[in-house]
């Protein structure tokens, strides 16, 4: 793509499917010239857009293609495309802005969208730091830290002004964070602020010169970081994530490398055991961990469960393909990641049903390679991400070729 474009205004993973509601800021909308200068059906399909991008991958974002875009404002009828659309293009586009990676993104929808995925960030470490204490171990959340540093610097380029911006939580992990970690603002256009805007689609134009910060809120200023983290972090988390009408969140479980259920072994106050390089133990735990971006231990309660299916006549071969299924269908951000753990996955019953889908092909799961023979490879897409955006899912892979649909009416 051309240099020349933005920065992606949101994060790449910034997947927001589980969140159900999108905020709409009713009085941001009535003033805007979106609402003055339009008519009822531009204003119609630029709502359309903005809801169909609230569940794209990354949020907030539109493939920049002309018939993708008509069809989800519902100018394309019976697989032609309507003529009021021409009339209804401009208007309904208002305020997306076209970037380096090739999409659409608007910068209200992005804005609402960094704040949400923000939040569902902390509420990730939260559950990874309240695990950590609950067990005794060390939790591993320097991915998630990273993530929300990226994102509260994304956020700030689009609106300094956000509260987001402020939470304890935010302001602890970006202080933690060493400064040559934390990434540039996109160079993006000027987008003012949500006290001033004008536009519920928001209009670009350049900064006036005297703007030093947004009116009625405070500055945020990189000093605003400096404030106690450690104090904050051992602070009661009580209230985190109100306010926020538009979602409904609860703590995320990480991978700890823990149960945190009632139906699996605790090993709290356990110490690792010794296993040798050869020990499938230690190849099944090494492997879960390579998928799972986690660090499992290898303690009693976990080596307890794979000898006990290795035992059962199950492969390491079995327990490997029963990973990369889970993997796939337990992708991150999931409300299931949770459970991709050995706890879970080899818990007797579980595996035993895990084992029999793969080999009945009830789910069209594959017990080879975790993306060489994947659904959305066999659909012709490159990512799962693109497939899942373009309509196509595991169920119906068989009925996508070359990234698209060959059959219209019924299954093959």
């Amino acid at each position: 793509m051309s240099s020349s474009l933005p920065s992606p205004l949101t994060s790449v993973d910034c997947n927001l499917r589980d969140f159900p509601f999108m905020p709409l800021h009713v009085q941001r909308l009535l003033n805007s010239d979106l609402a003055a200068d339009e008519t009822p059906e531009t204003c119609w399909a630029a709502l359309l857009l903005w809801s169909v991008s609230w569940h794209e991958v990354p949020c907030a974002s539109v493939p920049d293609d002309d018939e993708w875009i008509a069809k989800r404002a519902r100018y394309w009828h019976r697989g032609k495309l309507d003529a009021e659309w021409v009339s209804v293009r401009e208007g309904a586009l208002r305020g997306w802005i076209r970037c380096s990676d090739g999409r659409l993104y608007h910068p209200v929808v992005a804005e609402n969208a960094l704040e949400a995925w923000i939040e569902k960030l902390l509420n990730s470490h939260a559950g990874a730091v309240g695990n950590s204490k609950r067990w005794g171990v060390d939790a591993d959340t320097d991915g998630i830290k990273a993530r929300v540093v990226e994102a509260a610097s994304l956020l700030r380029a689009i609106a300094p002004q956000s509260k987001t911006l402020r939470k304890k939580g935010v302001v602890v992990i970006v202080s933690e964070s060493p400064p040559d970690q934390i990434p540039s603002p996109p160079d993006i256009p000027f987008v003012a602020p949500r006290s001033v805007e004008a536009s519920g689609a928001t209009e670009i134009e350049s900064p006036p010169d005297d703007l030093e910060s947004p009116p009625d809120r405070p500055p945020i200023a990189p000093d605003g970081f400096n404030a106690s983290p450690r104090s904050l972090l051992d602070r009661n988390r009580q209230g985190q994530g109100q306010g926020q009408g538009q979602v409904n969140l609860k703590p995320l479980n990480l991978l700890s490398g823990n149960p945190d259920d009632a139906d699996t072994e605790e090993d709290h106050g356990q110490t690792e055991i010794a296993l040798d390089a050869s020990d499938p133990v230690r190849e099944v735990i090494e492997y879960l961990n390579a998928r799972a971006g986690a660090h499992f231990r290898f303690v009693e309660s976990n080596a307890r469960l794979i000898r006990g299916r290795l035992k059962e006549g199950c492969s390491v071969a079995d327990m490997k393909a029963v990973i990369d299924a889970q993997n796939r269908n337990w992708p991150p951000g999931d409300k299931m990641r949770q459970y991709f753990r050995p706890s879970t996955l080899f818990n007797a019953t579980r595996f035993e049903q895990y084992l029999g889908v793969l080999k009945t092909g009830a789910a069209g799961a594959r017990s080879t390679g975790p993306d060489a023979d994947s659904w959305w490879r066999r659909a012709g897409f490159e990512f799962e991400y693109e497939a899942i955006n373009a309509g196509c899912s595991e169920k119906y892979a068989h009925l996508w070729r070359d990234g698209a649909r060959i059959v219209t009416g019924e299954a093959a």
